[in-house]
């Protein structure tokens, strides 16, 4: 399983891939904030990822 998370800019990105596969993405805009949304959008992208292996 691999993360990604860009932090370069002011746009910040996280994705989640397994096996060669996406399996979820997302990106907001977070200016200088990055440290105080990084782990709150993870734990959303973390329960996505989650959720749709369920089904």
């Amino acid at each position: 399983m691999l993360l990604a998370i860009d932090t370069a800019t002011t746009i910040t990105g996280l994705a989640l891939c397994a096996g060669g596969e996406l399996l979820a993405e997302c990106a907001w805009r977070s200016g200088r904030n990055h440290t105080a949304q990084l782990l709150p959008q993870l734990d959303m992208l973390l329960r996505h990822v989650v959720a749709a292996g369920a089904d």
